[in-house]
């Protein structure tokens, strides 16, 4: 299903706050030892969109591997370190909040929250019945500079949902930030 184009694009900054290099190949090294990343030539890689691809990422591995888990942590939280220190100079508040996503980086999510300090703010694809606000686990306060965090970006629909929320309760993100970037759109 398509979704309907936002008001005004999510704040999706294209650049990365990984150096150029050695750390994208050390990243690209260390998904593939990990087997968190798979290749086929002949491009038949399902996608949950129904097409296919010839490169998949899946962080959800990492669950069975401490190893894994604890290094997709420190990418991430050098990038969140690095997004604060330049929030910082600019005179913003750095990052106080991790906008997940279920349910990929979830455990990932909750390592990096823990070590760097950092709320954990979870708004969920479908709503749990029985609660005040079904569609959300954790709170919001005045102030809060929320980043929304996820594996993989392919045509940004996945973010939508979760910016549109947010909006909804009167934050604005930072930003979002993926380990991959498909480029689709």
């Amino acid at each position: 299903t398509r979704h309907e184009p936002m008001n005004t694009p999510p704040p999706i900054l294209s650049r990365s706050w990984l150096p150029f290099e050695p750390a994208r190949r050390s990243v690209t090294s260390a998904l593939l030892e990990y087997g968190l990343i798979k290749h086929d030539p002949a491009g038949t890689l399902p996608l949950k969109s129904g097409g296919t691809t010839d490169l998949y990422a899946n962080l959800r591995d990492c669950r069975s591997n401490p190893a894994a888990l604890r290094w997709l942590a420190s990418v991430f939280g050098g990038a969140i370190e690095n997004l604060n220190e330049e929030r910082l100079r600019d005179g913003q508040n750095p990052v106080n909040v991790i906008v997940d996503i279920p349910s990929a980086m979830t455990p990932v999510i909750g390592v990096i929250a823990a070590s760097l300090g950092l709320k954990i703010f979870t708004i969920r694809d479908v709503p749990k019945p029985g609660r005040v606000e079904s569609d959300t686990i954790g709170r919001l306060d005045e102030g809060d500079a929320v980043l929304v965090l996820d594996d993989v970006m392919t045509d940004g629909a996945s973010k939508a949902k979760p910016i549109e929320t947010l909006r909804k309760r009167g934050f604005e993100p930072v930003a979002v930030m993926v380990l991959v970037d498909r480029d689709q759109g």
